[in-house]
C-alpha cells in the first residue's frame, strides 16, 4: 500500500463546507481536477467513504433528459400550468 494511503491525515473544512485532499493523495488515487467522487456515510460505525463515480451524475441525468426531450416525453411550463387546474 502507497505510504500515503497508510496514515491518518487531518483534513480542514473551509468555511463554504469544502475539504481538500492533500496532493500527495490525490496523486496516490489517481483523482484530477472534475473528477466526481461519492460520500457514503455509515452512522453505525462513524465512518465516511469516498469513492470515484462511475460516470458524472449530472452527465447522466443530461443525457436521460435529453433522449426524454427527443422522445417527446416532456412538457412546457403550459402545459404543467394546465394540467395542474
Amino acid at each position: 500500500m502507497n505510504n500515503a494511503l497508510s496514515k491518518n491525515i487531518p483534513l480542514t473544512i473551509d468555511n463554504k463546507g469544502r475539504l481538500t485532499i492533500p496532493k500527495n493523495i490525490r496523486d496516490a488515487l489517481h483523482i484530477e481536477n472534475g473528477d466526481v467522487l461519492l460520500l457514503k456515510y455509515d452512522s453505525k460505525g462513524g465512518i465516511l467513504q469516498i469513492t470515484r463515480a462511475v460516470q458524472n451524475p449530472i452527465e447522466i441525468l443530461s443525457n436521460y433528459a435529453e433522449k426524454e426531450f427527443e422522445a417527446g416525453h416532456t412538457k412546457n411550463i403550459r402545459e404543467l400550468i394546465d394540467n395542474a387546474e
